[in-house]
């Protein structure tokens, strides 16, 4: 009888062993399809999802590095996917430095460990540069702010003015007001800016490009 149980022990570990290591049951398909295109902040990079034996991924995305072969204990842009249908799919890259190259990869991560696509690689765009000159009070509620565009970066600027708010020290685009312009004499512009006049107002030139 001890006999008898003991094999039945080793045909037991021997079927779920040999579950575990079956390819059919741990390989998930994952193509890294390469650099989509420059956004704002940063770049998309596209990657493909197959899981045809339905062992899900609990996290799929890009790896990105400035060292080639990065993996998931570098940067990472996620995708997220409980039960995420088979097909391509776009990450966004942040926290890049100007005009490098960066390495990325597409990875997807289940039960069984990090499976990884094949490597590509981009150089990052690099980011206009502006200031904010000098700002004249014309009246009480008029400002003259003039600003000058020292480096337009790489990639095509699509937005060039002043952000401006009542509450936050640095404004920002996107969250605060702006006045956009068009007209930029040898890297100098100016906007005129309505304020209230018993109010603090906190002003910054800016440029965007991607």
């Amino acid at each position: 009888m001890k006999i008898f149980k003991i094999l039945i022990s080793f045909s037991i570990l021997f079927l779920l062993n040999g579950c575990l290591e079956d390819p059919q049951f741990i390989m998930t398909k994952v193509k890294t399809l390469g650099f989509v295109d420059y956004v704002q902040d940063g770049a998309l990079v596209s990657g493909s999802f197959e899981d045809g034996n339905k062992i899900y991924a609990k996290l799929i995305g890009i790896c990105y590095g400035k060292n080639p072969n990065p993996t998931i204990d570098n940067f990472t842009a996620l995708r997220d996917s409980n039960i995420l249908d088979d097909g391509e799919y776009s990450c966004k890259l942040v926290n890049l430095e100007d005009s490098t190259k960066y390495y990325a990869k597409a990875f997807a991560y289940n039960l069984y460990g990090v499976i990884y696509g094949e490597e590509t690689s981009f150089i990052s765009l690099s980011k206009p540069k502006v200031n904010t000159l000098k700002i004249t009070e014309t009246s009480t509620n008029q400002l003259v702010i003039e600003c000058e565009l020292t480096s337009i970066g790489t990639g095509d600027m699509n937005m060039l003015g002043i952000c401006f708010s009542q509450t936050h020290k640095e404004p920002t685009v996107g969250v605060d007001s702006c006045i956009l312009v068009e007209k930029i004499d040898k890297g100098k512009y100016i906007v005129n800016l309505s304020v209230n006049p018993v109010s603090k107002t906190y002003i910054r030139a800016f440029a965007r490009n991607f």
